[in-house]
């Protein structure tokens, strides 16, 4: 028996799409619409400000991109075979009209569009999507933790049946790789990138999509230009323009002040603010004061969180040091003081917009007193400067960060009520880096974006994990049991029965208090007044096929 798309997506859909309205994670919260004008206009150049560029990973091939702001990028340059509709959560045809997966999903037939080209010319075709896969696989014997790698986990080949029909064997189940094929990262290149470019010139934008852009300059720390190519005409159902793009060109700016951000939108010389962060709660005032529009959409992925490193004899390495932490910290107030009271409270491991995500609250209560009282039992007790103290050691834990920001203050002062002393130490990126290595820390923070619940593996799991602090976030035992459990939603494919699989990942991993959550990860744009027609992709990138500008 084989399961089909409408098999698949029937029971999974259902499931995200009642998170999704639950929560209210499309658009905004009680926020004001873009208004529109009475004709769509073409033409123009779109102007986005970006955070910083990734220092740590120069680079725009699809398959190593984990970058939030690439990602958005590469949506507009190249196609995916599938695409994921941030309505429902449904995965819908795009360069496939169709597919089917067996019971274990360990194969996977794709039967796709005839009518697609790349931007030089080259058809698109199932030869061109087994040469995408299969150089996949090569770029793994290079660079063996590329993000890509657990989309692609156990792939053995790929079977062109013919022209327009391919076959996806795995050698091992993998029922996250229909959600993967609506990512970017495995998103299909022209035959020609990988015939005529190395590794590095893919990096630094040296590729060739189906898409209604073309990348034309990438200039790392500065800019990346996109122009529009003629006669695109295959977008998903996601875009309501079904042709080429209204715009003529768009040019993205790396501005990694947020000051300058807000400014540069509030004054036109930006189109687009397009924050990492959300808006603290004073920028966002200031951007609606100003009469500009905030959209925003949960990112799908893991919740943002602070890590515990529980090995090297560090406190965390202690359950009573961990579960306490994790009482003392105040979400709610957290959100409300840094973001507004607009803004959402984390509930979990994962986001309202992952597949499979379960609301944990009643996991991440606010409970000074217990916290005290577990602490306590533990023999750290309260000396006269209102730190805990154990065999005369102060209850210290380290907190390395490249960036100070209210919000750690706000985390500091809330679990010294507790008895904590968290120090917040500045560093450089670099200096971090080595901290992590050598495992001279006692919290790192870090996300992951993905809209299946299998980012946990990429996120958690040392097999997969290219993270030097993922071997630090579980004990060795602890590790394994979390492998276990992955492994098993992996091999699942019943929606149903995946659920309850996932579910008890995210039990794990707040019962061994791995992850302390802090607030509910939300893309937001702020947007001049002649951009119309924003909108957000299933995994909350920017989606720009229907965006135009009003002269």
């Amino acid at each position: 028996m084989n399961f089909t798309r409408r098999d698949f997506n029937r029971l999974s859909g259902a499931i995200l799409a009642a998170a999704i309205l639950a929560f209210g994670l499309v658009g905004g919260l009680s926020l004001p619409a873009q208004a529109q004008s009475a004709e769509i206009q073409r033409g123009g150049t779109l102007k986005i400000a970006f955070r910083s560029d990734n220092t740590a990973l120069v680079s725009l091939d699809p398959f190593q991109v984990y970058w939030i702001e690439h990602r958005s990028v590469l949506r507009a340059v190249v196609d995916q075979l599938t695409d994921q509709d941030p309505q429902s959560g449904e995965i819908i045809p795009w360069l496939a009209t169709r597919w089917e997966l067996n019971n274990d999903a360990t194969q996977y037939i794709f039967y796709l569009r005839d009518d697609v080209t790349f931007s030089n010319g080259e058809k698109f075709n199932a030869e061109a999507v087994k040469l995408s896969f299969d150089a996949n696989i090569a770029l793994l014997k290079d660079l063996p933790t590329a993000f890509g790698k657990s989309y692609i986990d156990g792939y053995v080949s790929s079977e062109v049946v013919d022209e327009y029909t391919i076959k996806v064997n795995f050698s091992v189940p993998n029922a996250a790789f229909l959600q993967a094929t609506s990512t970017t990262n495995l998103g299909i290149l022209a035959p020609a990138t990988y015939k005529n470019s190395t590794i590095r010139e893919r990096n630094l934008g040296k590729l060739i999509g189906s898409g209604p852009f073309i990348l034309t300059e990438y200039s790392p720390e500065e800019r990346i230009v996109l122009k529009k190519r003629e006669g695109y005409a295959w977008p998903s159902a996601v875009s309501e323009n079904k042709g080429d793009a209204y715009l003529d060109e768009i040019i993205v700016r790396y501005i990694p002040e947020s000051s300058n951000r807000v400014g540069s939108v509030i004054s036109g010389e930006v189109d687009i603010a397009w924050p990492r962060d959300p808006f603290t709660n004073e920028d966002y005032n200031y951007i609606t004061g100003k009469g500009l529009n905030i959209i925003q959409r949960s990112i799908p992925g893991i919740t943002e969180s602070l890590y515990p490193n529980v090995n090297y004899d560090r406190p965390f390495s202690n359950a009573a040091v961990r579960q306490a932490f994790q009482k003392a910290i105040d979400r709610k107030s957290y959100a409300a003081t840094i973001y507004g009271k607009h803004f959402p409270v984390a509930e979990g491991v994962l986001e309202p917009s992952t597949l499979y995500y379960q609301s944990q609250s009643e996991s991440l209560t606010h409970d000074p007193q217990d916290a005290a009282e577990i602490l306590e039992k533990a023999g750290w007790l309260v000396a006269g400067d209102g730190y805990r103290y154990r065999d005369g050691k102060k209850l210290t834990v380290v907190y390395p960060l490249t960036e100070e920001k209210p919000g750690d203050v706000l985390i500091q002062d809330q679990v010294r009520q507790v008895g904590f002393e968290l120090i917040l130490q500045p560093v450089t990126a670099g200096e971090a880096n080595a901290r992590y290595v050598s495992g001279n820390y006692d919290l790192q923070r870090g996300v992951l974006t993905r809209g299946d619940p299998a980012v946990i593996q990429s996120h958690a799991d040392v097999r997969y994990s290219g993270s030097a602090v993922s071997k630090n976030r579980f004990t060795a035992q602890a590790q394994s049991k979390l492998q276990e459990l992955l492994d098993k939603g992996l091999a699942e494919a019943d929606p149903a029965a995946r659920k309850a699989i996932y579910k008890d990942v995210q039990d794990f991993i707040l019962q061994e208090n791995a992850y302390f959550p802090i607030f509910a990860r939300t893309q937001q744009a702020a947007i001049g007044s002649r951009v119309h027609g924003v909108k957000f992709s299933g995994e909350s990138f920017l989606h720009v096929n229907d965006i135009w500008i009003e002269k």
